[in-house]
């Protein structure tokens, strides 16, 4: 885990609609949450964090950081955000004093100690806020669904497409679209085939909203010589791990999935069989940045999942073709 602060562009563009942003110039850590990057501000303490002289505890909204008994700072979970991949920027500790590189070095090495209580306490905040809990600090977090929809509406202004890497590892964020109703393009490659409009819940193709090389569609996606809507379904359908797989009612339990079927466009619809894909129109994706063809996947923890029986304890890393992998018996690509 790494310090960065974010492009100031992209902090106006965010300020105009939300108050409770923080005003000054921020530094902080990012985080994967809800399939999002999620960057936490890391703050000065101030005489309001004190209370007869004692540092007051940490609360579901601010998470104090300590050097021994000493207070280093604070991570302002209330005022987390989305933030695009291409606006974040490293921090670096080589631009400050040396007093100033010592406090952030122990703020990081706090983070690093306690980084799965971080993000469990993010996550716990992000859920409360999203169902719409009534504990009083939740009417000064900021409304993460409203900002996720700005994040990916300011990245596709300015850099003409949703770039789904994460800055402190080495694998790819997931598609964020997992509710509701979502517009794509279903690709082939680099050709655009059709606009669809799919319900994310259920993975059925709801409607084709516009026919644009259909040439260039699956054959199982044609009815009488036309694509169609529940045709494609079923073919999309038919491209996931079948029902019928060994062990599956195992792994979906040990990823936190309910049903399969969730799985289909969790990597977009990639597949090691087909250059078939689903590019989300308003978060634009290049099929140069995501095949699996060109790039690696991870799969270990489908592996501890399937052969492992291992429960993940974590977010499983699910960008992998292993969501689109056919056959009876256990597998998971390498």
């Amino acid at each position: 885990m790494h310090l960065y602060t974010v492009m100031p562009d992209y902090l106006d563009y965010l300020r105009k609609n939300h108050k409770n942003m923080l005003k000054n110039e921020i530094s902080g850590i990012v985080i994967r949450l809800s399939h999002w990057i999620y960057f936490i501000p890391i703050t000065d303490l101030s005489d309001r964090d004190f209370e007869n002289g004692r540092l007051k505890r940490s609360t579901p909204a601010i998470l104090r950081l300590y050097d021994g008994q000493t207070g280093i700072g604070k991570a302002m979970l209330a005022n987390m955000f989305p933030v695009p991949y291409k606006a974040i920027i490293p921090l670096l500790l080589n631009n400050y004093d040396q007093n100033t590189q010592k406090l952030l070095q122990k703020r990081l090495d706090y983070i690093h100690k306690n980084q799965k209580r971080l993000e469990k306490a993010a996550l716990r905040l992000y859920k409360q806020k999203v169902k719409g809990y009534a504990q009083s600090y939740l009417a000064v977090t900021l409304d993460f669904p409203v900002l996720e929809q700005e994040c990916a509406r300011w990245e596709e202004t300015h850099f003409g497409k949703h770039y789904n890497r994460y800055p402190d590892e080495d694998y790819f964020i997931v598609n964020p679209y997992h509710e509701g109703f979502t517009s794509y393009y279903l690709m082939n490659k680099n050709r655009k085939v059709a606009k669809v409009i799919m319900n994310n819940a259920t993975q059925n193709i709801v409607k084709i909203e516009e026919v644009l090389h259909e040439d260039y569609a699956p054959l199982e996606g044609f009815v009488h010589h036309h694509l169609n809507a529940q045709a494609l379904t079923s073919w999309f359908r038919g491209r996931g791990i079948p029902s019928w797989r060994d062990g599956l009612d195992e792994l979906l339990y040990n990823l936190h999935i309910k049903n399969g079927l969730e799985l289909l466009n969790v990597a977009y619809g990639l597949s090691l069989s087909d250059q078939y894909w689903l590019n989300p129109v308003n978060a634009p994706l290049s099929w140069q940045d995501i095949n699996f063809f060109d790039h690696d996947f991870h799969s270990h923890d489908y592996q501890e999942a399937t052969f492992d029986g291992k429960i993940m304890l974590k977010q499983p890393d699910l960008f992998t073709p292993n969501n689109t992998s056919d056959g009876m018996l256990k597998n998971h690509g390498l």
